[in-house]
């Protein structure tokens, strides 16, 4: 039997410590790495009755196993089916999508988040991309006057006309129960086109207002329609927000902060001459930030009953506007309730 010598031994273990150690190495590098070969889908131009179905291949490119945690979606439209969790290097599987165009209308967008190990990528993003085409159209989806500067602003108007070849139909009614709004229907095209048009009352307070307008139509493809009316009145100042939401907590020890925004309305030149809070408790800063514009922070705001319908009040220069009360609101927790027990007979 040969002896190596101690030299020999030595060399040898220096071998397999480089071997050991380069093996180390590679398995401390080794990671996983998600990649999709088509990461976006366009379905093009469908009718928003259909659904959209899709399979996402998602594979694991990297040199260590994948382990997908979880698949996320932009909205409850959108279902994600996971085929299989965790994938050895090389290997792949698939997503199955189901997207609900019904209701909708215009461009559409939606995003699939896959949480997975990648260091470097974990959330990977799918989308599914397209347009959805009612039979019916309406243009604008909303009736927003945005913000009414005017005593009495242009109407907003808004069009339903068919959108496919050979369809024809009524509207049958129009109903808006908010009186801040009124509604005209015109007909356009007699079976093919109509015309809304919506107004605001004059002489509204401050404040926003909306309300949602019920479309009736003899067409199966959309019998019912609902669109949104919006309008924001802005008074002589613009003043932001409107009311102090405040969370309702058990320990009165507990205060917030919150800041409120003044800025020029209707009228561009005004004066912040004072600011009073409803509790020797609460700390009011007035802060300039430019001309006409101010910034209001209102500190140790208690969340319990005792603030709940108090007022900041704002004074100013103006004879029209000459103070601005901003209520708070105290919002209490929601008391699970707990289903009646049944007694046995």
């Amino acid at each position: 039997m040969k002896v190596l010598s101690l030299n020999a031994w030595m060399a040898a273990a220096l071998v397999l410590a480089a071997l050991l150690g380069a093996r180390t190495a590679v398995a401390e590098d080794a990671k996983p790495s998600i990649f999709s070969p088509a990461p976006e889908f366009e379905f093009g131009s469908r009718d928003n009755e259909e659904k959209v179905d899709h399979s996402f291949t998602v594979i694991n490119v990297g040199t260590a196993e994948l382990k997908i945690t979880d698949v996320k979606t932009t909205c409850g439209c959108t279902v994600a089916e996971l085929k299989k969790k965790q994938l050895a290097p090389g290997e792949e599987t698939s997503i199955d999508v189901t997207l609900n165009l019904k209701g909708k209308q215009g461009p559409q967008q939606k995003q699939i988040t896959v949480m997975s190990n990648d260091p470097a990528t974990p959330a990977y993003k799918l989308t599914l991309k397209g347009e959805a085409v009612p039979a019916v159209l309406v243009e604008p989806a909303l009736a927003n006057f945005g913000r009414v500067l005017d005593a009495q602003p242009a109407p907003q108007v808004v069009t339903i006309k068919a959108n496919q070849e050979g369809l024809s139909f009524n509207v049958t009614g129009v109903q808006l129960a908010e009186k801040e709004f009124t509604q005209e229907l015109k007909t356009i095209t007699a079976g093919k086109e109509y015309a809304i048009e919506v107004s605001l009352a004059e002489g509204l307070p401050a404040g926003v207002y909306s309300g949602v307008m019920s479309v009736t139509t003899d067409s199966p493809k959309r019998p019912s329609i609902p669109i949104r009316v919006n309008a924001q009145v802005i008074g002589d100042i613009d003043v932001a927000p409107t009311q102090l939401t405040v969370q309702a907590v058990a320990d009165p020890a507990r205060t917030t902060t919150q800041y409120m925004r003044v800025a020029p309305g209707r009228i561009d030149e005004f004066e912040v001459t004072e600011v009073i809070a409803p509790l020797d408790s609460i700390d009011i800063e007035l802060i300039p930030r430019g001309q006409n514009n101010y910034n209001i922070k209102v500190a140790n705001i208690p969340g319990t009953d005792e603030i709940d319908g108090k007022e900041v009040i704002i004074k100013t220069n103006l004879e029209s506007m000459p103070e601005i009360r901003v209520p708070f609101r105290v919002i209490k927790p929601r008391t699970p309730t707990r289903p009646a027990t049944l007694k046995a007979n």
